[in-house]
C-alpha cells in the first residue's frame, strides 16, 4: 500500500469541534476506500497523469483534536498533519517502516 497521506486542520470559530481535511495520493484507489469509507465526505479529487496518482481530498469533524489524533495514529502509513503555524507533525513513522517491512 503505498499512500501519501496530508493533513490539516480547517478552522471554524462557529463550532467547537475540530474539522480536517485530509489530501491522499494513491496509486489505487482500493487502498484508499477502506480507510476513508465511513464519516468521511469526498470534497475534492483529481489524477496527476505524470504520476499515476489518484489524488482525494476527505473531510471529517472531530468532537476533539485527541480523536484526530488517535485516528491518525492507528493507520499504517506516515500522515503529515501540516499545522497552523507550517510546522509538520509526522504521525506513525515507525509503524509505516514496519508494516512495509512486513510486506
Amino acid at each position: 500500500m503505498s499512500l501519501k497521506i496530508t493533513a490539516w486542520e480547517e478552522q471554524n470559530d462557529t463550532t467547537d469541534k475540530h474539522r480536517y481535511r485530509v489530501q491522499v495520493k494513491a496509486k489505487k484507489l482500493g487502498d484508499v476506500r477502506p480507510i476513508f469509507k465511513t464519516d468521511w465526505e469526498v470534497v475534492g479529487e483529481g489524477f496527476s497523469p505524470k504520476s499515476k496518482e489518484h489524488i482525494l481530498i476527505f473531510s471529517k469533524e472531530f468532537d476533539d483534536r485527541k480523536q484526530w489524533e488517535a485516528f491518525a495514529k492507528g493507520l499504517d502509513v506516515i500522515v503529515t498533519e501540516i499545522k497552523k503555524s507550517g510546522k509538520e507533525r509526522i504521525f506513525n513513522v515507525r509503524k509505516a517502516k514496519k508494516a512495509k517491512k512486513e510486506s
